[in-house]
């Protein structure tokens, strides 16, 4: 028998390489080129819009603090310098008692 499939057919005779009937030559490369070149634009472009915007939302939050923070800070440090002037009141007494 002959070295490939195709040769062993009765009356096949190939009209092109294979190559060529299979991937479409040059032609097809090159749209695909083309295509992955556009689809690498577009993500390109799409990267750069969406940090645009994360900047631009990072600047935002930076520049004013979120609705109600600094009171609850306010209230939180408030409570916690409470918490610490009357522990330190406690082991200031306990020294001084123990002298």
């Amino acid at each position: 028998m002959g070295s490939s499939p195709a040769q062993a057919l009765p009356g096949h005779r190939p009209s092109a390489p294979l190559s060529r009937l299979c991937c479409g030559g040059a032609a097809k490369s090159d749209r695909l080129r083309q295509a992955k070149q556009e689809a690498e634009r577009e993500v390109k472009a799409y990267k750069a819009q969406r940090e645009e915007q994360y900047q631009k939302r990072i600047a935002d939050v930076r520049a004013r603090p979120p609705a109600g923070a600094v009171p609850a800070l306010h209230r939180a440090l408030g409570s916690g310098l409470l918490t610490v002037r009357t522990r330190l009141g406690r082991r200031t007494r306990a020294t001084l008692a123990a002298r």
